[in-house]
């Protein structure tokens, strides 16, 4: 079983704990432009003891895509997340305070009490009393830390993310009063009421830039659900 590490935002974080959350998009990484899915009439078949292998003999078992690309060529890339039931455990904002080591999470904190001192938060850290304490980035986090645990319940597929339906986004933790939430005072503009994937859209831009939405990129969509480990 594949084991692979992914990063968080707090907010993901928050949504996983609270059950909201059950999907997440990640970009296809490619040094070639992904031009469209390809199939497997369009790949180039090995060989093997002298016998051309069909792709469907073993491009499926190893959750291996077909990609067209700008060269006009096609190319097979398999998802880096893993496949239906392997795991991901998330890397997250994090410090280690006390004589163990014990570890403290940044999505866990707006504000904390601690004995009789105030914990105030950061965008850097925490600060108890006369004592700082600073964020490490999740880039850093050992698995040992790690306390989310996800399962994958689907083989993964690359879409494009504006293919991203209202049960898509509503999964991706958007249900409910969430972009009233977010988004207060643009719910409403000449078009009419935003729905959810138009909110995703606009908080996919504050992620990833200004114009990524409307790019379309292509993505891996994972579908999860956390498990006790």
């Amino acid at each position: 079983m594949k084991e692979t590490p992914i990063l968080m935002k707090p907010e993901m974080i928050r949504a996983i704990l609270s059950g909201q959350k059950t999907q997440t998009r990640r970009f296809i990484k490619c040094i070639h432009k992904l031009v469209d899915i390809a199939t497997p009439s369009e790949w180039n078949v090995g060989r093997a003891d002298d016998r051309m292998i069909p792709f469907e003999e073993w491009g499926p078992k190893r959750g291996i895509h077909l990609f067209r690309i700008d060269t006009g060529s096609v190319i097979g890339m398999p998802c880096p997340y893993g496949r239906k039931g392997d795991l991901l455990w998330v890397k997250e904002g994090f410090f280690l305070y006390g004589f163990y080591n014990k570890p403290t999470y940044k999505a866990d904190f707006s504000e904390y009490q601690l004995g009789s001192l105030k914990c105030e938060h950061s965008s850097t850290g925490l600060r108890f009393g006369n004592w700082d304490f600073h964020w490490k980035s999740p880039l850093f986090m050992p698995k040992k830390y790690a306390r989310i645990w996800l399962e994958l319940t689907a083989d993964p597929i690359p879409q494009r993310i504006q293919e991203i339906t209202e049960e898509d986004a509503d999964a991706e933790g958007f249900g409910g009063d969430f972009p009233h939430k977010v988004f207060p005072d643009i719910f409403f503009n000449d078009m009419g009421h935003l729905s959810i994937p138009e909110c995703f859209g606009i908080l996919f831009d504050t992620y990833n830039g200004p114009g990524t939405w409307d790019k379309n990129p292509w993505v891996w969509k994972l579908e999860f659900k956390r498990i006790e480990k």
